[in-house]
């Protein structure tokens, strides 16, 4: 399903993971670059009812260097992810 979201037209499910569900959003830039949006228990923040980025290279591996930090962005409120989205898509 689409939906909108933090300012974005985003592919967007529900997955039962472990021991609850958890939100999914995904897009694909024009640059080339994928972001995953993902709340749910087993993410960072999730438990706060936060957030977790990651940026995706075109071949769907995980970019770690493009925000200065050796893993995916987490704890993020809804007007953070919205700031990540627009540095992927500005990659």
């Amino acid at each position: 399903m689409r939906v909108k979201k933090f300012g974005y037209q985003l592919d967007y499910n529900i997955e039962f993971v472990g021991c609850g569900f958890q939100e999914h959003y995904f897009t694909t830039f024009k640059n080339g670059y994928s972001a995953s949006i993902i709340r749910g228990y087993y993410t960072y923040g999730g438990e706060k009812n936060l957030y977790e980025v990651a940026a995706l290279d075109e071949d769907g591996e995980i970019v770690y260097d493009k925000f200065g930090s050796d893993d995916v962005l987490g704890f993020l409120s809804e007007k953070e992810v919205k700031k990540a989205l627009s540095i992927i898509e500005n990659l």
